[in-house]
């Protein structure tokens, strides 16, 4: 039977795969008979064998050295496939299990000795530990890294508990609703948590307009520059203290106003006092008589000023004898 024959004999029947999966198990709880228990693992695939465990890495791959699982295997699935039964992995186990290997295959206790002594000279010291963050060191440097870790796994559980006790006591979504910390959507649809996130980019969305607004604002120098701002004489007092003495002089002065306005006569004590004219009918008001009189005093002012210009002088009046002639002339 060729070689090509044998691989699509395996493949056929997924010999690799299942061993492979049964020595990642074996591996996984590391049994003192490695060969015996990956043969009872390809005859009941929830067979759990029993082991210390814990092997992994440059570990696990002595382990498997050590056992001479990697021949053993090799041997067997040899046989099976140059027998090809039906069923080869039920073969297979049970060729594991009943000892193919030969006793000299075994290995010996020095043999599993050495190996397992260079494991542990490849393994990283406690400060290559403590420098990869993976053990931690104590401040003082006097408290040993098992201990620190020991104390920092307690916290985490103490934290881990705290936190879990805030999440059972924390308020529902719809008491947030009602206290108005969560918004709810109009349509009583969307989520509150999308209705969040919408009024927190709105907000963002302000700020940044906001922001830029800020930038394109003028400066305090260009806004004395356009009379906005009033500067002081002195140049040394700010632009806002000169501002807000201005109001305040303002704010005065207004005040001020408010008060004599309170005390001016009335209407009615004006024309009492003959300074503001009542019309006869006692309808058209103050100021329109006021104004009436205004008008005809400038008229017939206007009227005399005119009169004056026309009436002759004291030699017209010698001439046509209506003074006497020794009349002396009024300078």
């Amino acid at each position: 039977m060729t070689t090509a024959a044998r691989r699509a004999y395996l493949t056929q029947h997924g010999v690799q795969p299942a061993i492979a999966t049964a020595t990642a198990k074996v591996i996984l709880y590391r049994p003192a008979d490695p060969v015996v228990q990956i043969g009872r693992v390809l005859l009941d695939a929830e067979h759990v064998p029993e082991g210390t465990g814990g092997a992994k890495g440059e570990a696990a791959l002595a382990y498997v050295e050590a056992h001479g699982v990697t021949a053993a295997v090799a041997k067997v699935v040899k046989k099976v496939a140059e027998e090809q039964p039906d069923n080869p992995l039920q073969m297979i186990g049970k060729l594991l299990i009943e000892g193919v290997r030969d006793e000299s295959e075994s290995p010996s206790r020095e043999a599993v000795a050495r190996a397992l002594s260079k494991s542990l000279e490849k393994r990283p010291t406690a400060s290559e530990l403590v420098d990869h963050n993976i053990l931690k060191s104590s401040p003082d440097s006097k408290t040993s890294a098992a201990v620190v870790a020991s104390k920092l796994e307690l916290e985490k559980a103490m934290k881990e508990n705290q936190l879990t006790k805030a999440i059972g006591k924390r308020p529902t979504a719809n008491e947030l609703l009602d206290q108005n910390i969560l918004k709810a959507a109009p349509d009583g649809k969307t989520s509150a948590a999308v209705m969040a996130s919408k009024i927190e980019l709105e907000k963002a969305m302000k700020e940044d307009q906001l922001t830029k607004m800020l930038e394109k604002r003028p400066t305090a120098t260009e806004l004395v520059d356009h009379n906005i701002l009033k500067q002081s004489p002195d140049s040394k007092t700010s632009a806002a203290v000169v501002a807000s003495k201005i109001e305040l002089e303002k704010a005065m002065k207004e005040d001020k106003l408010a008060k004599m306005l309170e005390k001016r006569p009335t209407a009615t004590e004006l024309v009492d006092h003959n300074i503001l004219k009542q019309s006869p009918d006692s309808k058209t008001s103050a100021a329109v008589v006021a104004s009436k009189l205004e008008l005809e005093d400038a008229m017939k002012k206007d009227s005399l000023t005119k009169m004056l210009q026309k009436r002759p002088t004291q030699s017209d009046l010698i001439d046509q004898k209506i003074l006497p002639a020794d009349t002396v002339e009024v300078q």
